[in-house]
């Protein structure tokens, strides 16, 4: 098969966000097929500095990669964004129709708009496709305040039936998220799940980075460690609050790494709050970012109390539980559920940082405990290896592509 995979954020390992599509593109390039990935140009991706045409193509481990030279930032203004994903898409509808033959198109979101060239290839060239979703868009962006404006919302709805009504399976990225949609009327038939998983082979014999554990003087200390995006949707000022509740327990550090929109807000609260137990770290490159966490010993995942993040399944999830991490979550759902019935942490309440602070310092009284959740989250990563779900992903789009043109 030709594979055309549509991902305006693509990433590989020299870039500081998820890999996922750049591994499954991998390992579909390994079963034989050949793979097209048409990208933009992401913040944190490892395109920023030397892309020079509109329209550049490169090769990247047995992957094509058509990159439009449009800049996206997570930092960028509503209307930047938006500028952002409507010019990608016009772009790279017209990068996808210059690619020739071309089986099947897999559209993998966000944004929303990766479905327009999704869309024009099935119109002009009859060629089948498969919209992924990683969130739930408009409803997603209208609970945490991205998109207000009422014509906005009604287009957005329409454009998200449309891409749905048109596609030759929708796909998400978890089972909360399947019977959401088919919750909303579609068929079972035409719904699959693929989860964001794991590459454990850059985990599998990781060793450990003491860097910034020694930057910090927090070489005995538990080390919980939060890996992402410092944005409106994470809530983040809740690890403030949980270093707060812990500023006298000298056994533990709160790190967290990365950058956007509310991370010099975050910094100041906690030197208003005079914190020496929360630092404060640059994004890493994903190399990198592999050795500081399995170094670690607990990995944190932090949401906005909304209750569209119950499905969530976000990607340092399950980074963390490939580094060995015990993990602890702030929300209910799907994620909550895991860690419990495997053992592999535990889900703080919302609306209580002290939940936290709790739960942090029972796994530094208790080390064999600590012990006992990072063995389980091994375990339950080896179940999310993307090498495994590769051949889901090769089924899913074979069945597609044997649909044929029409």
């Amino acid at each position: 098969m030709h594979v055309l995979y549509v991902h305006q954020h693509f990433t590989t390992n020299a870039g500081a966000s998820g890999t996922r599509s750049y591994d499954y593109a991998r390992y579909l390039v390994q079963r034989g097929h050949r793979v097209t990935v048409v990208t933009g140009v992401y913040a944190l991706g490892p395109f920023v500095r030397d892309v020079r045409g509109l329209i550049e193509t490169r090769w990247i481990d047995g992957i094509r990669v058509v990159i439009v030279n449009v800049p996206y930032a997570n930092e960028m203004s509503f209307a930047g964004r938006l500028l952002s994903f409507l010019l990608f898409a016009a772009g790279s509808v017209v990068a996808c129709l210059r690619q020739g033959r071309v089986d099947v198109v897999l559209a993998t979101s966000t944004p929303l708009t990766v479905g327009i060239p999704a869309l024009a290839m099935r119109w002009l060239r009859r060629v089948p496709y498969v919209f992924e979703v990683r969130d739930i868009w408009p409803a997603f962006a209208v609970s945490i305040g991205r998109l207000k404006n009422p014509l906005l919302i009604r287009l957005a709805a329409w454009a998200e039936r449309t891409f749905y009504r048109h596609a030759g399976r929708v796909q998400t990225i978890s089972e909360g998220m399947r019977e959401l949609l088919a919750g909303r009327g579609l068929p079972a038939e035409k719904l699959a799940m693929m989860p964001t998983g794991v590459d454990m082979a850059l985990y599998e014999g990781a060793a450990g980075d003491d860097s910034l554990r020694r930057e910090l003087g927090w070489s005995e200390r538990l080390l919980a460690v939060y890996a992402g995006a410092h944005s409106d949707a994470n809530g983040l000022e809740y690890l403030v609050e949980t270093a707060a509740a812990l500023k006298d327990d000298r056994r533990i550090g709160i790190l967290l790494i990365g950058e956007g929109r509310t991370k010099n807000g975050l910094m100041a609260l906690a030197g208003r709050r005079g914190l020496d137990n929360i630092a404060f770290r640059p994004r890493l490159p994903k190399q990198r970012l592999v050795g500081i966490l399995t170094d670690a010993d607990v990995g944190l995942v932090i949401l906005k109390p909304l209750p569209e993040f119950t499905i969530a399944m976000p990607n340092k999830l399950f980074d963390y539980m490939a580094a060995g991490l015990a993990i602890a979550v702030n929300f209910p759902g799907d994620a909550a559920g895991q860690l419990a019935k495997s053992g592999a942490g535990v889900a703080a309440d919302p609306a209580a940082p002290a939940t936290l602070a709790a739960a942090l310092r029972q796994w530094a009284d208790r080390p064999e405990e600590l012990a006992r959740a990072k063995q389980s989250a091994r375990e339950l990563a080896r179940s999310y290896d993307r090498r495994k779900w590769a051949g889901e992903l090769e089924s899913v789009l074979a069945a597609v592509a044997a649909g044929g043109r029409g």
